[in-house]
């Protein structure tokens, strides 16, 4: 038989999806009460059903962290120091990053939209230096990032794509010249309200 490294590629993958909290408690539950693997899986579910029915009850999966971050309620323009918190449980590790670890870039990307975007099922929000301590990297590279991302339409849920964040803008608007006022007046150039 010929192996050839898609297939040890796809066997990495199914082993480290075995090693699983679940398949831990269905294992014991086959070993302990001598019942069958179906009957453990619905022994599991159940559990699952009864004592961890609200996210944030249960305990932490592999590859799971709890972290604190903004609650996503907190209206713009407040203060870091002065918004409530919430808990919420993110995925460091998930069974996707597997398949695209050979491309750190795209596995990075994919790791922040996924953080961004659980933080916001759960109720909060987190800031860009968050992301950046979660990825282990520096700011700037998770702006780069969440700019690549949005040139491709990806939006990034981040308190930062709040709106009214800063204070408004001290650009005024000044009346149009017309005619040879116009022609005449020398452009003054456009401050740049991006940050």
């Amino acid at each position: 038989m010929i192996i050839n490294s898609s297939d040890r590629a796809q066997q990495q993958v199914d082993r480290l999806a075995i090693k699983t909290q679940d398949q831990r408690m269905l294992t014991e539950v086959v070993r302990g009460a001598g019942v069958s693997p179906w009957e453990a899986r619905v022994v599991v579910d159940t559990l699952h059903e009864i004592y961890f029915r609200e996210p944030g009850t249960g305990p932490l999966r592999s590859g799971q962290i709890r972290y604190e971050c903004l609650r996503a309620t907190e209206g713009a323009g407040k203060l870091l120091k002065e918004c409530a918190l919430t808990s919420v449980v993110l995925s460091l590790v998930d069974p996707e990053d597997i398949k695209i670890r050979a491309d750190m870039l795209k596995l990075r990307r994919q790791k922040l939209a996924r953080l961004a975007e659980q933080a916001k099922e759960q109720g909060g929000l987190l800031t860009q230096e968050d992301l950046a301590q979660l990825l282990c990297c520096d700011v700037r590279t998770i702006r780069r990032d969440i700019q690549a991302l949005k040139a491709l339409g990806v939006v990034i849920p981040t308190r930062g794509q709040q709106k009214t964040l800063a204070r408004p803008s001290p650009i005024r608007a000044r009346p149009c010249a017309t005619g040879s006022k116009a022609r005449n007046r020398k452009k003054s150039p456009v401050p740049s309200i991006t940050p």
